[in-house]
C-alpha cells in the first residue's frame, strides 16, 4: 500500500522486528519534551553501546524493559519528566491529554496527576487516530523521516548494513528533528481543532454517512459450512469464482487471522514467562551503568546520567583493561618462563647426548687401543717366533754343514790311509767310519749338545757321539742310529 501510495519506493527497513517503544509528547505552543526511548532488554539495564552515539547537548531519556513496552512504571517515571518541562509554562493547572492505554489510566498515575495539579483527559476508545494530535500529523512524517535515513543508510552499505540498537539512536535523532518541529506540532493541534479550540472540524469526519446506499438483504451470503483444512481451501480457490465463494474464502481468511493473532498472543506470553522463568534463576545482583544496584522501580535516564554512567564505565573499563593487561603481562612471563625451562631442558638433554656421544667415543678409542694393542703383541709374537725359528734353522744350517765337512775330511783321510797301504789285507785294515767316530768322541768329550754337529734327514737327527740310547725329536718320536754308525 505504501508502495501504491508512493511514500515508499525503495527498502524501507532490513526485516529487524525488535521492539522499541517511544513514548512522545507535544505542546500547542509548537515545543516538544525529549523523546523516551523503551530498549527491549532482559536485563532491564541499558548497555554503553545503546548510547554510545549520544551528542553533547542532545536530550533524550533512555530506559529499558523485559519486552520494550511501556508499563505502569514506565508511565509514573515519564510523568515526573514531564512535570519538570512543563512546570514553568504554567501557574497554575496543566492538561495532559492520553490515550487509554494502562500505563496512564491506572489509580497510581492518576493519583500523581492530581497532586502535581495535572488535568487529565483520556481520548475516547479507537479515536487516537482522529483526534490525538501525535497520529494525527506528527507519527507519519517521523515515519517517512526514519525510512528515508534507513534507506539511506541500506543502500549506503549496500545491503550489508543491519540495523541495531547501538546504531538507533543516530538514525532516529535524524528523523525526530525532521518531523516533530514546531510548524508541524501547531499544524497537528490545529487539524485535530484541539488548539485552536474548534470542535467542529473533526466533527465532520466523524458524522455517520447517512447517504450511503445499503446493501439488499437478498444479495447477502452466508454460507452455512466454513472449511476446515487446506484441502477444502484449495478445492474452494479452485472453483468456479461465484459470490457465494468469495464470502467463504473472506470468511476463511477472517477466521485463519483471528486464530493468528490468538497464536501471537500465546506465543508472546509463553515467551514473557520464559523471561520471567530466566530472570528468576539468574544468581547475583545485576548493577546499572553507574554502578548502583538496580531495583524493580522504572528509570528514565537523563543525558546527565547518561554521561555520568559512560564516565563510570570508562574508569571501569580502564581498570578492567589494566586487569586485562597485567594478566596478559603475567601470562606472557609464565610462556617466557616456560619456555626458558623448556630451553634449559633441550640445552641439558643436547648436552647429555654430547656427553654420551663423548663416552661412546671413549669407549671405541680405547677399544680401538686395545685392539691395536692387541695386534701389536700378536705381531711381535709372530715376529719373535719368526725369528727364533730362522734361529734354530740356522743353527741346524750350521750343524749339517760341521757335519757334512768331518765326513768329507774323515772321508779323504780314509781314501788316503787306504792308497798307503794296500798291502794290508782287509781284515787288519782299520774302518775309516770307526777311526773318525773314535776321533769325534775324543774332541766331543767335552762339549754340550748345542756343539754337537747333527745331520738333519727329514724329521730324523743321527747324532754322532756314538751315545747308543734311542733319541727323540721335537715332536716326540723315537731317532735310532743307523747300524754303520756303530763300533
Amino acid at each position: 500500500m505504501a508502495y501504491k501510495t508512493g511514500r515508499v519506493r525503495e527498502v524501507a527497513q532490513d526485516g529487524s522486528r525488535e521492539f522499541i517503544s517511544l513514548l512522545a509528547c507535544a505542546c500547542a505552543d509548537g515545543s516538544a519534551l525529549p523523546p523516551a526511548l523503551i530498549y527491549q532488554g532482559t536485563s532491564r539495564d541499558l548497555q554503553s553501546t545503546w548510547v554510545q552515539d549520544l551528542k553533547e547537548g542532545e536530550e533524550a531519556y533512555f530506559a529499558s524493559a523485559a519486552n520494550g513496552w511501556s508499563s505502569d512504571a514506565m508511565g509514573l517515571a515519564w510523568l515526573k519528566r514531564f512535570d519538570q518541562h512543563t512546570a514553568q509554562k504554567s501557574s497554575r493547572h496543566r492538561l495532559l491529554i492520553v490515550d487509554g492505554h494502562s500505563s496512564h489510566v491506572n489509580m497510581a498515575f492518576i493519583n500523581a496527576v492530581d497532586k502535581l495539579r495535572i488535568i487529565l483527559l483520556v481520548f475516547p476508545p479507537h479515536t487516537t487516530h482522529q483526534l490525538q494530535p501525535l497520529d494525527v500529523a506528527l507519527f507519519s512524517p517521523l515515519s517517512n523521516a526514519y525510512s528515508t535515513e534507513m534507506t539511506r543508510i541500506t543502500h549506503g552499505g549496500q545491503g550489508w548494513v543491519s540495523m541495531t540498537k547501538r546504531s538507533f539512536w543516530s538514525v532516529f535523532k535524524v528523523a525526530w528533528d525532521c518531523s516533530f518541529t514546531s510548524k508541524n506540532i501547531e499544524k497537528a493541534f490545529e487539524a485535530t481543532g484541539i488548539w485552536p479550540f474548534n470542535p467542529s472540524k473533526r466533527l465532520k469526519k466523524l458524522a455517520l454517512a447517512t447517504d450511503c446506499p445499503s446493501t439488499p438483504s437478498s444479495n447477502l451470503i452466508r454460507p452455512s459450512r466454513t472449511p476446515a483444512n487446506c484441502r477444502s481451501v484449495r478445492r474452494l480457490v479452485q472453483s468456479t469464482p461465484t459470490a457465494a465463494n468469495r464470502a467463504i474464502v473472506a470468511r476463511v481468511a477472517n477466521k485463519l487471522a483471528a486464530e493468528l493473532e490468538v497464536q501471537k498472543h500465546i506465543n508472546g506470553q509463553l515467551q514473557a514467562a520464559l523471561f520471567n522463568e530466566k530472570d528468576k534463576r539468574a544468581r547475583g545482583k545485576r548493577l546499572g551503568l553507574t554502578g548502583e544496584e538496580v531495583t524493580g522501580e522504572a528509570c528514565l535516564w537523563s543525558p546527565e546520567r547518561i554521561r555520568k554512567a559512560q564516565t563510570h564505565q570508562a574508569t571501569k573499563a580502564a581498570a578492567e583493561e589494566e586487569e586485562k593487561r597485567q594478566k596478559d603481562q603475567q601470562k606472557e612471563e609464565k610462556d617466557r618462563a616456560r619456555i626458558q625451562q623448556l630451553k634449559k631442558k633441550e640445552e641439558e638433554k643436547a648436552q647429555k647426548k654430547v656427553d654420551k656421544q663423548l663416552r661412546d667415543m671413549q669407549k671405541a678409542a680405547e677399544k680401538e687401543a686395545t685392539e691395536q694393542r692387541k695386534q701389536d703383541r700378536a705381531i711381535k709374537k709372530t715376529a719373535k717366533d719368526s725369528a727364533d725359528a730362522q734361529k734354530k734353522l740356522d743353527r741346524i744350517k750350521r750343524r749339517n754343514a760341521v757335519a757334512a765337512a768331518v765326513a768329507e775330511k774323515a772321508a779323504e783321510r780314509a781314501k788316503k790311509a787306504s792308497s798307503k797301504r794296500p798291502e794290508k789285507t782287509a781284515q787288519n785294515a782299520p774302518n775309516p767310519l770307526q777311526t773318525t767316530t773314535t776321533q769325534l768322541k775324543s774332541s766331543t768329550a767335552t762339549a754340550t749338545p748345542e756343539n754337537v754337529p747333527s745331520i738333519a734327514h727329514a724329521d730324523a737327527v743321527i747324532d754322532l757321539t756314538g751315545d747308543p740310547t734311542p733319541k727323540r725329536s721335537r715332536a716326540g718320536r723315537a731317532v735310532h742310529r743307523p747300524a754303520r754308525f756303530e763300533d
